[in-house]
């Protein structure tokens, strides 16, 4: 019988909760304390209610699945009600110490992302690792918007602590991209960093390129909450992790298979679910991929390959399309019910006024761009231009605001 109890960790925006979790995780991953799971302060009451559903934190009649589970975080939501995962202290370090060995060694991190999401989560297990303090910039976990003049602030405390040893940091595209929009100090700093990691969603080249003609060594990631974070560095595993694609089509595109040691155990209270996801081949992801020369390219991802009139559509493949046009500067591609099609694409954009003539204008040149890459029945039907795309606090498009969005 497993005895170990799980406890809640409330985290409230800002460096107090980053704290929290700091003091709190390393009885955690000795085993000496009780397993903890995240909380994040102040969500609205639904989200709540999805978190107690699925972690059940506290409760005698729930216990944990396994002795060796010392964090439970929960998965986005984005898409339906949230999953809890269960990581074992070995896959954190694990995952830790394989994120080094790629780099430039153990290091001093900057904490920029949420540390109920397993991003942030992991720059607290690495500075954990590598035994030093974290640096956390005060707005982390919606304290405050993100500015690259408060970035600067903590990134230049982070290099100043760091001296000559690895300074590291991980964002999220649009943090990367509101560096490099301002250029100037934020953007130097960064460049000083032995690496950036970022991942959580795509990486427009009009946002990568700028940074590394700048100096900024930027790494992008690729992984997710049942593998510790980032697994995958440039399109290659760290450490032991492997890849495999499986029910591949003929373009050697398939679904996403990775073995290795930080994996997670399984689903809280979902042994069903394990069991399907959690095979002896390895974790069975949601993800589409190729492999070309040992490299893997992600594509999308299973619920992001819709049927239009019987055609299948990646939805990841029309946003790279939308992204390359002139004067969009961010973009993703939504499936809207239809009653003739079953679903029609919606694209959603943000565009840089001084580049598009017109809104009026846009549909037509949209249509005509993806239709000839894609194919007319992955053109869109229907554009809205917006700010900026809505995200959750991983860094991730919310899925829920954009269907609405589309709806309208």
């Amino acid at each position: 019988m497993n005895t170990r109890a799980l406890s809640q960790l409330l985290v409230s925006p800002g460096p107090t909760g980053v704290q929290a979790l700091l003091a709190a995780l390393p009885s955690a991953l000795s085993g000496e304390g009780a397993a903890i799971a995240p909380a994040e302060v102040g969500v609205p009451e639904q989200v709540r209610t999805g978190w107690n559903t699925a972690v059940r934190a506290d409760d005698r009649k729930a216990p944990l699945e396994s002795d060796a589970a010392a964090v439970v975080l929960t998965t986005s939501g984005s898409t339906g009600t949230p999953i809890g995962v269960l990581l074992s202290a070995a896959a954190l370090r694990a995952a830790a110490d394989s994120a080094h060995d790629r780099l430039a060694g153990p290091g001093h991190w900057l904490v920029a992302l949420p540390v109920t999401s397993v991003g942030g989560l992991m720059t607290i297990v690495r500075a954990l690792v590598s035994e030093t303090r974290p640096v956390i910039w005060p707005g982390v976990g919606g304290a405050e918007t993100f500015t690259p003049e408060s970035f600067l602030a903590s990134a230049e405390l982070t290099l100043a602590q760091a001296g000559t040893e690895p300074a590291y940091v991980s964002l999220v595209p649009t943090q990367l991209q509101r560096i490099v929009s301002s250029g100037g100090p934020a953007l130097a700093a960064l460049a000083r960093f032995s690496a950036v990691l970022v991942g959580a969603a795509d990486l427009p080249s009009q946002t990568r390129n700028p940074a590394v003609a700048a100096g900024v060594n930027v790494v992008r990631t690729y992984g997710m909450t049942e593998t510790c974070g980032g697994f995958c560095y440039e399109g290659r595993p760290l450490g032991n992790m492997g890849l495999e694609i499986v029910e591949e089509d003929t373009h050697g595109v398939g679904r996403v298979v990775v073995s290795g040691s930080a994996l997670a155990l399984g689903y809280r209270l979902q042994p069903d679910l394990t069991a399907t996801r959690f095979t002896s081949t390895g974790l069975w992801t949601e993800d589409l991929g190729r492999l070309v020369d040992g490299r893997l390219t992600i594509v999308g991802r299973l619920d992001e390959m819709v049927k239009v009139g019987g055609v299948s559509v990646a939805l990841p493949a029309v946003a790279a399309v939308l992204r390359a046009h002139v004067g969009i500067s961010d973009a993703v591609a939504v499936a809207r019910p239809d009653p003739e099609w079953g679903v029609r694409v919606v694209a959603v954009v943000v565009t840089s006024n001084s580049d598009v003539e017109g809104v009026e204008d846009l549909l037509p040149q949209l249509q005509r761009v993806v239709g000839d890459r894609l194919g007319r029945l992955a053109a869109p039907v229907a554009v809205r231009v917006v700010p900026e795309i809505p995200l959750l606090p991983n860094g991730k498009p919310d899925r829920v605001a954009l269907a609405a969005l589309v709806e309208r």
